[in-house]
């Protein structure tokens, strides 16, 4: 492969994980607003609401960072995930609690939010997508 090859190639990687990224981000809008007219109209008690409220916070978050419109800080994200594993979890010990399960986890026990690893698909998009302002 000549330099020239190997930077085409590199254009077009990046420009299709620019399109995933914008693709991921309007599928992420869909979601939040579906989510916000759910909740909304689902009667939901004050913290249930709060809950709702700081999880489709965290979902704008990961679109703007999909779509570009906020810059990429690993530190930043490494914290909203934290907090969102925290928010996921104390929802989960509400339910459990609610049922009268109370679950007692052994220190070293993964929970509920542990990341399973995946194979990450591979996806292909039409020369124009990457083109769209979103």
């Amino acid at each position: 492969i000549t330099l020239p090859d190997e930077r085409l190639a590199r254009q077009r990687q990046t420009e299709s994980l620019l399109a995933m990224c914008r693709s991921c981000g309007e599928c992420l809008q869909a979601s939040i607003l579906t989510l916000q007219s759910c909740a909304k109209s689902a009667g939901c008690s004050a913290a249930e609401q709060r809950r709702i409220e700081q999880s489709v916070a965290g979902l704008k978050h990961v679109r703007d960072l999909l779509t570009g419109k906020l810059p990429f800080d690993p530190a930043t994200m490494q914290q909203q995930i934290v907090d969102a594993r925290a928010l996921a979890n104390s929802a989960v010990s509400q339910q459990q609690a609610a049922s009268a399960v109370t679950p007692t986890p052994a220190a070293d026990q993964e929970t509920e939010m542990t990341p399973v690893p995946a194979q990450r698909p591979v996806f292909t998009f039409a020369a124009d997508d990457y083109n769209n302002d979103y």
